[in-house]
C-alpha cells in the first residue's frame, strides 16, 4: 500500500449558461505541482483476510457512514447487519438481524448518518430503514425497487438512484418526499445499450448544497446537477492515456451524449465531494492487461458466459489498479492516490475517505485527506 503518488491529468471542464444554455469548452494545461493542494495519507484496513477480530471482518462491505461524534457505522450485506466502532476502531454494537420487519435488514446495501444522530440504511428489499443511535427501528419508507445509492437533504427530500428506473425511462436520479412520493426525475442517461461491453453503470454522490454528481462507469465524464435535474456542468477527463472521448451537447435533453467504444475500459470505482467542493473519483490508472481485463469485466459483470472460478482475482490485487483523482470546483486536478486491489465505492466524511472493495477481499481501506 502506498502513500498518497501525486500527478496531473488532462481534463475538459463544460458549464452551462443559466442565461444562454451555452455551453462552454475550457482547456485546462498541466498545472505546475506548487497548486497540487490535496493528498491522501494511508490510515488502517477495515477488514480482509489478514483481519483476525471476528467483529472486523466481513463478509460484504457495502457502506460506510460516520456520525457527527465520530461513530463509525460499517454495513455487511450479507451478514445482514451495521456494526458500529468508536474513531480508533473499537466495536461498539450491532444492529440489525436478518428478516423482513422492523428492525431486520434484508441485505443493507448503502448508509448514511442523518444530523440528529439517525442513521438510514438502504435494503435490497425495496426500502429505507431508519434506526435511532441505539439502534431501534423508527421508521421504513417504501420504494419497492432497489436502491444503489441514495441521500436526505436537510430540506427532509430524499434523493435516490434507482438503476431500473434509469434504464427505463433514462432518468439518473428521483426526488422524493420522506414517504417515497416521487416528486421529480432528474438528469439523463444516454446509455440505450444492452451490450455488456459498453452498457454503463452510474455512480452518484451529493455534496452539502445538495447538489448530485454522477460518475459514469465506462466513460470518463464527471456531471453536476441541480435537484431540479439542471445540468449545472460536465468534466471530461482522461485517467490515462487513452483516446479522447467523443461527446456533444444534447439541445433536446439539455445533457451530454457519450460516443460509447466497445471493449474501452475506464472502470470508475465510485465518486464523493468533499465540504470544500473538491471532487474524488476513484478510477482505472492504467490501460490493462488481457488477463486484467477479464478478470475486472467479470467481477463487475460484464462479461456474459464466463465461469467465475477460472479467473485469477489475484491478479487485480497484485497491482496498482485503481486510483483516486481529485478535481476542484474550476477543473484543476489537484491530486491522487494510486492503490492496491478493487474499488466499488468511495466515501467522504469530514478529512477522512474510505475506498470500498466489497466485491473481493471484503475491506474497507481508510486514508486521512491532508490539506496544504
Amino acid at each position: 500500500m502506498k502513500r498518497s503518488i501525486l500527478w496531473l491529468t488532462a481534463i475538459y471542464l463544460y458549464s452551462i449558461q443559466t442565461i444562454s444554455q451555452e455551453i462552454i469548452k475550457c482547456s485546462f494545461d498541466q498545472i505546475d505541482k506548487s497548486q497540487i493542494s490535496v493528498q491522501l495519507r494511508f490510515v488502517r484496513i477495515w477488514g480482509g483476510e489478514h483481519e483476525s477480530d471476528a467483529k472486523k471482518s466481513f463478509r460484504t462491505p457495502t457502506g460506510v457512514a460516520v456520525n457527527n461524534w465520530g461513530r463509525i457505522f460499517i454495513v455487511d450485506m450479507d451478514e445482514n447487519s451495521i456494526n458500529e466502532y468508536d474513531e480508533k476502531g473499537t466495536f461498539i454494537k450491532k444492529i440489525g438481524r436478518p428478516g423482513q420487519g422492523p428492525g431486520d435488514l434484508m441485505r443493507p446495501y448503502h448508509i448514511i448518518c442523518l444530523p440528529n444522530g439517525d442513521i438510514a440504511v438502504a435494503e435490497m428489499d425495496s426500502r429505507i430503514q431508519i434506526f435511532s443511535s441505539e439502534g431501534i427501528s423508527k421508521r421504513i419508507i417504501t420504494i419497492g425497487k432497489y436502491i444503489e445509492w441514495f441521500d436526505i437533504t436537510d430540506t427532509q427530500r430524499l434523493l435516490y438512484y434507482a438503476p431500473l428506473d434509469s434504464k427505463l425511462d433514462h432518468k439518473i436520479f428521483s426526488v422524493a418526499d420522506l414517504d417515497g412520493k416521487i416528486m421529480l426525475r432528474g438528469g439523463y442517461n444516454d446509455d440505450y445499450s444492452n451490450d455488456p461491453y459498453v452498457h454503463e453503470t452510474l455512480k452518484l454522490a451529493a455534496d452539502d448544497l445538495n447538489q448530485i454528481y454522477v460518475a459514469n462507469s465506462r466513460s470518463p465524464i464527471i456531471r453536476q446537477y441541480e435537484q431540479d435535474g439542471r445540468l449545472v456542468r460536465a468534466l471530461m477527463y482522461e485517467p490515462y492515456d487513452m483516446k479522447e472521448t467523443k461527446h456533444k451537447f444534447n439541445e433536446k435533453t439539455r445533457d451530454i451524449d457519450i460516443e460509447r467504444t466497445n471493449g474501452t475500459d475506464f472502470g470508475c470505482g465510485g465518486i464523493d465531494v468533499d465540504k470544500r467542493g473538491n471532487i474524488f473519483v476513484a478510477c482505472f490508472r492504467k490501460k490493462q492487461t488481457e488477463k486484467e481485463l477479464m478478470a475486472t469485466r467479470v467481477m463487475f459483470s460484464m462479461v456474459r458466459g464466463i465461469e467465475r472460478k477460472l479467473v485469477d482475482y489475484n491478479i487485480v490485487d497484485k497491482i496498482e489498479l485503481f486510483q483516486i483523482l481529485i478535481f476542484d470546483q474550476k477543473g484543476n486536478n489537484i491530486g491522487k492516490c494510486n492503490f492496491q486491489g478493487l474499488c466499488d465505492k468511495i466515501l467522504i466524511f469530514d478529512n477522512k475517505l474510505f475506498a470500498l472493495d466489497s466485491v473481493i477481499n471484503q475491506r474497507i481501506t481508510e486514508y486521512e485527506i491532508i490539506y496544504n
